[in-house]
Parts: structure tokens; sequence; C-alpha cells
């Protein structure tokens, strides 16, 4: 981490505390260099879904659930929309996105058994552990189902 050592000066009980450190990209890393909010803290990964407090949008853009929340923060802090990241977002949404739409097609042609099974497995392949941006790809997928499928359940 580039801030190890400003962040040093923040918490030094810690400076070789093996679960403080997590590994990050570089550009959050830079991005958020040595700052830390005044009160309460980021997000965790390794805690709950920090998913659930990002409304990821199809163009590939991020907000936070609440304003001047901890999701908040890490969108200024970790500078979560910047371009490039959110044009990597996009590509894997709009590619995901453009496969449910076939699913979709074949819904209103009637093959609905067809349909759920391909859904299924566009959603399977979005949301496994390997797979870049899930989480903003499973929001996506599922506001666009139940959107043109709102009865059919996967």
């Amino acid at each position: 981490m580039s801030s190890t050592l400003s962040r040093n000066r923040l918490f030094p009980l810690l400076t070789y505390e093996w679960t403080n450190y997590f590994l990050g990209c570089p550009g959050c890393n830079g991005a958020k260099g040595a700052k830390w909010p005044k009160r309460g803290g980021y997000l965790r990964p390794d805690r709950g879904d920090p998913s659930s407090h990002f409304v990821f949008e199809a163009d590939g853009t991020a907000k936070a659930v609440m304003a001047r929340s901890a999701a908040d923060l890490m969108l200024t802090d970790f500078d979560l929309n910047r371009r490039w990241l959110v044009d990597r977002r996009r590509f894997n949404i709009e590619a995901t996105l453009r496969m449910l739409d076939d699913a979709i097609c074949l819904h209103r042609e009637g093959t609905r058994a067809a349909a759920k099974r391909l859904a299924k497995t566009i959603l399977l392949n979005a949301t496994a552990p390997a797979a870049a941006y899930s989480a903003a790809m499973e929001q996506c997928f599922w506001r666009a189902w139940k959107r043109a499928c709102p009865t059919i359940k996967l």
C-alpha cells in the first residue's frame, strides 16, 4: 500500500498487524493515499456485503445508497467513479445485459423454460467469485430481468 507510512502515524499500534491491511488495486490505494474518515471508517469487504451499500448503474457509475455514509465516503476517497473504472464496469455490465436480452427474447417468444435456463446461467457467470464487477453486474441483471419478466422467478 502506498500510504502505509502515512497511515502508521494515525494508527502506530497497527503498523505490523496483518488484519490492518487489505489488498486493493493501485488506483484505489493511490486515490485514498493517507485519507482516513474523521468518524467511523470505510466499508470492509470481509464483513457483510459491502455491495448492498452501493447502487451500480448500467453506465458503470456507482452511488451510495445513503448520503454521508461510509459508502459515500469511499466513493470519494477511493475515487470509485474514476473514468477507467467506470468504463470497465460498463463494458462488463453491457456484455451481461446483451446476453440477458437473448433470454428475455426467448421469454417473449414463449420459450420460457429455455429463457429461465439461459438467464440462470448468465447470472451464475456474472456472480461467480472470479467475475470482475460481479456486484455491479448482479444489480443490473436483476433490474433488467424484473423489468422485462416480473412474474418469472429464477
